[in-house]
């Protein structure tokens, strides 16, 4: 599927600093038949107390492949229209059960992935998969690629049973089935921090579909609501 959702600041931590955050997020998910593929681009808009406002951009796409064994990514930030990062490469899982990604962008890089990672797509699927066994906490380390800092850490909380919603509740079906309230927090693996880097909370429905999102970061919390979804014909093969 692909869908935008609307981002809002619902709530702000230094009111000295930021005035106001908005902005929209572009996801898609397809299936390329030998591989999943997801594109994402999240562009927010920050007014401050003072000083000109800024634009952030990040341009994300991967090739995941089904079988779990190899992954690509390029990731690309803008400041105010100016590339200020490009991120760009591949991984493999290895035999002993960890991984080892190879960035051609910034620079030629070699990263070793611990033992037992996930990449984004199976990530999802074993936290449904945790979800539908009745499970309450589903802790992993995942790889997407997205910057230089490597895996992270996600600790997610399974929460309250979403229940399916009638025609009349929600007129698009793929929306109407029921799921999860998932509580996930971000950490780096590398550091002694223990307070995590972002925390996000999801309506995660049974097919792998986000209905709308709480993002929460240091200074500031935003809200995603689902704006537009479609869905992508599947595999022919």
């Amino acid at each position: 599927h692909k869908a935008i959702y609307q981002l809002e600041m619902t709530s702000v931590r230094n009111l000295q600093r930021i005035s106001s955050v908005s902005g929209e997020m572009f996801f898609e998910w397809g299936d390329a038949c030998e591989a999943w593929t997801t594109t994402q681009k999240f562009q927010l808009d920050y007014n401050y107390m003072e000083g000109p406002s800024q634009s952030f951009v990040s341009d994300y796409s991967s090739w995941e492949a089904k079988d779990g064994q190899t992954f690509s990514f390029t990731s690309k930030n803008l400041n105010n229209g100016r590339v200020h990062k490009v991120y760009r490469g591949s991984a493999e899982r290895q035999d002993a059960g960890g991984g080892e990604a190879d960035f051609s962008r910034p620079e030629d890089m070699q990263m070793a992935i611990p033992k037992g990672f996930l990449f984004p797509s199976e990530h999802t699927f074993e936290l449904l998969e945790a979800a539908h066994a009745g499970k309450k906490i589903f802790g992993s380390v995942m790889f997407d690629g997205s910057d230089a800092d490597g895996p992270i850490l996600v600790n997610a909380v399974i929460g309250s049973r979403l229940d399916a919603l009638s025609a009349d509740e929600q007129p698009d079906e793929m929306l109407r089935g029921p799921g999860w309230s998932v509580r996930m927090a971000f950490f780096d693996i590398d550091n002694d921090n223990t307070e995590a880097n972002y925390e996000m909370t999801v309506s995660l429905l049974e097919n792998g579909i986000v209905r709308d999102l709480v993002i929460d970061y240091d200074e500031f919390s935003m809200r995603g609501e689902l704006v537009t979804i479609d869905a992508l014909d599947p595999c022919i093969d």
